[in-house]
Order: structure tokens, then sequence, then C-alpha cells
């Protein structure tokens, strides 16, 4: 059983059960405001290109329970680069991770846990929380409560898994920064005050020390790695004694922590994502759209897991699949909260047409848009090598269909017609035949929304006479030429 807690092509899903869009289930994401912060420390600075620190293979074998804490500032994604990885991914062997996700372009951070004995793995991924160049607070805690993830001193994603650092194999390596697996690249950016203890911490405990520099003699601390000797680097401040050795280009910096008020806020979203007859829905792309920004998550297992940026005030949220889909409007979005939206697919409706020019020859790659009630773009399309477009699960009601050219937009008037709309008179669609919607029921294909159009791309005019070939009975009074180029 999987808990999570932060974290779509276009189609229609509805909410069936969120208790806390409002204000109900939110719950605060803030560090509070009298925690310290701001303060200057060394940190250790990794260049993506094969630098890391090593820590005894031993280190941790005993310990039962453990969090792990940590301050990163990206530079740059790479592929799975670790912050921190304890372990080898292979089966009566086990590993501990706390890495980017496998794709860049989701920004997310997972905290995962392989079994020795069977090579499962347990644990999460939060899609769309890490921003280049801000720092974040990770605490990971593992042990017989369960796995616990904990980002900027707010809990952010959970697993009933009971194992820590003494259920993998002994003599495995320990990396900060670096995995085990050559094919994942190494981390770009700053680590500061890396601390393992040797229990699972509280909420409360985090918060209260997170922005601490810690001495090393603190009760409980397994290790603490703070860069703050200058003639050994990698050395263990704490009574221990473990030290680390760093590789490659690896080096320690002088830089200024942030405080409370300069950490990100996302909105975090988790649920279920159900089908119509209630069975769970994995491996379905979920779409947060804002105006200008849009997180995504996959499905896992029939929940999901994502971080928004709270830029507006609200956001559509999207998803498609063969089963269904979902479209829901004016999800609000409020700073520092984390709220439940589950998820459940609808039939929905299809749209499909062709984008042709008067010689009866496609226009391909050119982008078709669905338009709902409330002037919002729901759906957009690319017309293929033969022209032809298709919207899949869309929302039931009434859309208009316009197509993208330089400056403007057709809008489909009839399979005959199409009405031009220069881009600087978008404000003066009412009235004018551009209105006209196009009728989308559950379940139905919506077909021949078709559009007839001189090619885009710019050319020059020749005029014909008698002497080009024309007939000598030809009577041509007068050459009309419309704007979007029609004769």
């Amino acid at each position: 059983m999987k808990s999570f807690v932060p974290i779509l092509t276009t189609a229609w899903i509805c909410a069936i059960d969120a208790p806390a869009q409002n204000q109900a289930n939110a719950q605060s994401l803030a560090v509070p405001k009298q925690s310290e912060g701001g303060s200057t420390n060394r940190v250790l600075e990794l260049d993506g290109k094969g630098s890391y620190v090593e820590l005894p293979n031993e280190v941790f074998k005993d310990l039962n329970e453990a969090t792990i804490e940590t301050w990163v500032r990206w530079k740059s994604f790479g592929q799975n680069a670790r912050v921190f990885h304890s372990g080898v991914f292979e089966r009566s062997r086990g590993a501990m991770v706390l890495s980017e996700q496998a794709n860049p372009e989701k920004n997310g951070f997972k905290f995962f846990l392989v079994g020795p004995e069977d090579g499962s793995n347990d644990g999460f991924v939060i899609s769309g929380l890490l921003v280049p160049d801000e720092w974040f607070h990770f605490a990971a805690v593992s042990g017989k409560g369960g796995m616990r993830l904990f980002v900027n001193g707010e809990l952010v994603g959970t697993d009933d898994f009971t194992g820590s650092f003494a259920s993998l194999r002994r003599g495995d390596p320990n990396y900060i920064g670096k995995s085990t697996n050559p094919q994942h690249t190494t981390l770009n950016g700053q680590l500061a005050e890396f601390r393992v203890w040797r229990m699972a911490r509280s909420q409360e405990e985090i918060k209260r020390d997170m922005f601490r520099q810690l001495t090393g003699n603190e009760a409980g601390l397994a290790g603490l790695w703070n860069y703050s000797d200058p003639a050994h680097s990698g050395k263990d401040s704490s009574s221990r004694g473990n030290h680390g050795q760093l590789f490659g280009h690896a080096q320690v910096g002088v830089t200024r922590l942030p405080d409370s008020s300069e950490l990100a806020r996302p909105c975090i979203f988790y649920g279920t994502v159900l089908d119509e007859v209630g069975q769970r829905v994995s491996g379905l792309r979920l779409q947060f759209v804002q105006e200008t920004i849009t997180a995504t998550a996959d499905s896992e297992h029939g929940t999901y897991l994502v971080a928004v940026d709270a830029t507006n005030k609200t956001c559509q949220v999207l998803a498609s699949s063969e089963r269904g889909g979902v479209h829901l409007s004016g999800v609000e979005l409020h700073p520092g909260t984390r709220t439940e939206l589950n998820l459940k697919l609808s039939s929905a409706g299809s749209i499909t047409g062709t984008l042709r020019t008067f010689d009866d020859k496609p226009h391909v790659a050119v982008v078709v848009q669905a338009i709902d009630k409330s002037g919002q773009v729901t759906a957009t399309a690319l017309s293929d090598q033969t022209g032809n477009y298709r919207f899949e699960n869309l929302k039931p009601g009434d859309y208009q269909v316009r197509c993208v050219i330089i400056n403007g937009f057709h809008y489909f008037v009839s399979a005959s017609e199409t009405e031009l709309v220069r881009t600087e008179d978008k404000s003066q669609i009412s009235n004018q035949k551009s209105e006209i919607k196009v009728r989308v029921q559950p379940g139905r294909t919506t077909e021949k929304i078709d559009f007839r159009f001189a090619p885009l791309k710019k050319g020059t005019w020749q005029t014909y006479n008698v002497a080009s070939g024309l007939v000598g009975d030809s009577r041509i009074g007068k050459v009309l030429i419309e704007p979007n180029g029609v004769i």
C-alpha cells in the first residue's frame, strides 16, 4: 500500500472526491516564520561531469531507522542524478535512493527503497517539484513507521515499507551526488549540511533544526558532512569519524542559504485515478495547466503525486486515455497547501477533420485548437502529413474550432466556409460567423470539421492573359484578393 501526498493530451475526468479543494483538507506547507535562516554556509559543489563524494561502506549498516537531511540547489537536471545512493539495484542486495526523476522534463524527485529479498521498489515520485537555482531542504525518514519525505519542512509523500539501511546488504557503496549505475548522470548543483540521524525524526524536529548549523555533538547523529574543514572537505564532523572522499572536480565553496520566506511554496495535489467502473488507471499522463506553466505527472498504480506552481489562482486538470478522460476547469491553487483530488475518467467525445488548400493539397503541421464556452483553449492538435487532425476525449459541450495562422486564425463555419480573424481583431469576434459552435456528445465523434484556405507560405501573384494561354473570350473585369490570399 502506498500513500501519496504532492505531484494530461486532452480528455475528460470528473472529480469524484475533492474534499479539500477549497480549504477543508488543505494543509499548510509554509515553513514557520520563527525559523532561522539566511546564514552563510560552506557547500559542496558538483559539476555533473563525474564529481561526487564517497562515504565509507559500512557507515549505516546497523540503522533500523534513519533520517537523511540535506539542502540541495540544482544548476541543471540530468538523468536520474542522485542526491544520495546507498547499495546496489540488484536482487539480494537492495538500495536506498534520493534522486531526480528519470525524466528531466518533469522536474520530479523520488525517494525509493529497494528490498533485497525480492528486488521490489517501495517509495514514490513527486513530479513538478524541482526548480533550477532554488534551494530545497529534504528530509527522508525510514524505519518501522514507514517511509516519509519532507520537503522544506512539510510532508509530501509516504509509503508503508518499514525497512531502512539495516535491510540492505553490507559492504555496498554510499555516494553523495552519484549512482551505482554508470548510465546515470552525476548531480550538477550544490549541497549543504548533509546529515544522517540514527532515528526517525519527527516533523517538529526537522523544522526546528533545518536552518541550524550543527556542531556534530547532537544526540542521535550517525554522521554530519558539512564541508566545514578546509583541510579535509569530506570530513565527518560528528563524533563517529566516518570521513568521506571527494572525486572528480568536486570542491567546496561558500554561499548563503535561504530563509523561510524564500523557500518554494507549491500547491501539492495527490489522489487516485479511476475509470468508469472504478478500476485504477496506471500510466495516464496528467496535466495541470496554467497560462504559461504546465505541470505533468503520470499515474502509477492508480495514484498520482504532483507539485504545481501557484503563480495563478486556478488551473485546468487534463488527461486522456482509451478508457476515458479528464477535464476540470477552475481548480483552485493555494500556495503552500496539500490537497487531495481524486479523479474519475468519464466517457467523452471527439472531433475530426481535414485541412486542405483550394486545390486539395494537405496543410501539414498546422495547429488546430478547440475552444470551450468560457473562451479557454481546451485541446490542441497538429495536422498530419495528410492534413488530418483529431481531438480525443473532449468534455461534452459546444466548441469553436480554429486553425492558427500567421497573425490570425481561421474559424470553422461550415464544410465549405471558414472565417479569417486577424489577431488584432480578436476582441471583435462577437456577432460574427466565427461564433458558430461544434457540438460534442458523449461517446461520439463529430466528423468533417474541415477547413479550406490558401497556402500559408508567402508567394507572388502573376497576371495571365490571352498571350499566356487564356481563351480569347475570357473576360476578367477585376481581380479581388482577400487578406488571407484568396482570389
